[in-house]
């Protein structure tokens, strides 16, 4: 049966509210909490899938993005850990990295940039060039469980963390512990208590609401880098 409009109906408006742009796969697939550190700030977003996988990433909050630098490398091998580590095949995943929350999965090599001028300079006065101060952050797995992939693409191009850290600039991939029980296979020895610290970890991550008020409470005025390493070229 064909439907038929009448040329009045044709020319009413679109339904107000409606986004103008389609949810990219993150908003459409993901519900979005945070890990927070306290201490350094070294914080990331971890986005949950239905399917017991999380994506991990730096939070607006984490120094890499919160001061202003441009980023040089992003470097997978730390702690005696190469990238081959992060490769896992089978269903079971048996050789996947195994993280804790606090487990450092990268570094980030980022250059400094100076806000500030000096307005009393005489432009007469010959000037030398400051040294570019550079530093290293580290990113953390923000959950218990096992890496089941790592962005390699931020290694070949580390601006993608500049560009779109939300989507494209996720760090890692990661199976939380319990996840196994979810798709039938059989408890092994020590895995209710690897299923239990998991969980109380996700139940300690804060929610949009909750990592507002975290933003408001400590302010985020410029810092100097905590937890890196500083050098200069």
């Amino acid at each position: 049966m064909m439907l038929t409009c009448q040329k009045d109906e044709l020319s009413q408006p679109p339904v107000k509210g409606l986004k103008n742009k389609p949810m990219n796969v993150v908003e459409e697939n993901y519900t979005r909490f945070y890990y927070v550190d306290e201490k350094n700030h070294l914080d990331c977003y971890v986005d949950k899938h239905y399917n017991g996988l999380y994506l991990i990433g730096l939070a607006p909050s984490h120094p890499v993005r919160r001061l202003p630098c441009k980023i040089m490398r992003v470097d997978f091998e730390i702690n005696k850990r190469s990238v081959d580590d992060f490769q896992v095949s089978g269903k079971k995943k048996a050789k996947a990295v195994k993280v804790q929350s606090d487990t450092k999965l990268c570094r980030i090599d980022v250059q400094l940039q100076s806000n500030s001028t000096n307005d009393n300079h005489n432009a007469n006065t010959p000037t030398t060039a400051e040294p570019q101060q550079c530093a290293s952050f580290l990113c953390c797995a923000g959950l218990t469980g096992k890496v089941i992939e790592i962005n390699t693409r931020l290694m070949q191009s580390p601006s993608v963390l500049e560009e779109n850290a939300d989507v494209d600039g996720y760090v890692a991939m990661i199976e939380r512990f319990d996840s196994a029980k979810i798709r039938g296979q059989k408890n092994k020895p020590g895995q209710f208590r690897r299923q239990k610290n998991a969980q109380l970890v996700e139940e300690a991550l804060l929610d949009a609401d909750q990592y507002a008020e975290y933003l408001r409470k400590y302010n985020f005025q410029p810092i100097s880098p905590s937890n890196c390493y500083l050098s200069t070229y």
